[in-house]
């Protein structure tokens, strides 16, 4: 079942360069793991964009915790901590319910 990391923090527009410098290089290290996240995303907010949402989402909690052991993600989050201006919080999700194009496919009470 999909696993998924939210962090959410604020970067001014004078740290967004050194965010997105951070953002690639921490992608780089991680995609080079076995046991990589399946996504990796940043979204800005419409009309506030100096608040960020991280999406890194994981086939399931198992291969997160597994990531979590090589201590890249707490890398990435120290390094956050240099271009944000207040401390990032972290939300974590288990896939309840998703369907998409094609075979409609209901999930409902596995692993949450």
């Amino acid at each position: 079942m999909h696993y998924l990391i939210v962090t959410e923090c604020r970067v001014p527009m004078p740290k967004r360069q050194e965010f997105v410098g951070a953002v690639q290089r921490w992608e780089e290290k991680a995609g080079a793991m076995a046991g990589a996240p399946d996504v990796h995303a940043v979204y800005l907010d419409s009309d506030d964009p100096d608040k960020v949402l991280i999406f890194t989402q994981f086939s399931s909690k198992a291969d997160a915790d597994r990531f979590n052991e090589s201590g890249l993600m707490r890398d990435f989050h120290a390094e956050l901590l240099r271009c944000t201006a207040s401390s990032p919080r972290l939300s974590t999700y288990d896939l309840f319910y998703a369907t998409g194009p094609g075979e409609r496919r209901v999930i409902f009470g596995q692993e949450a």
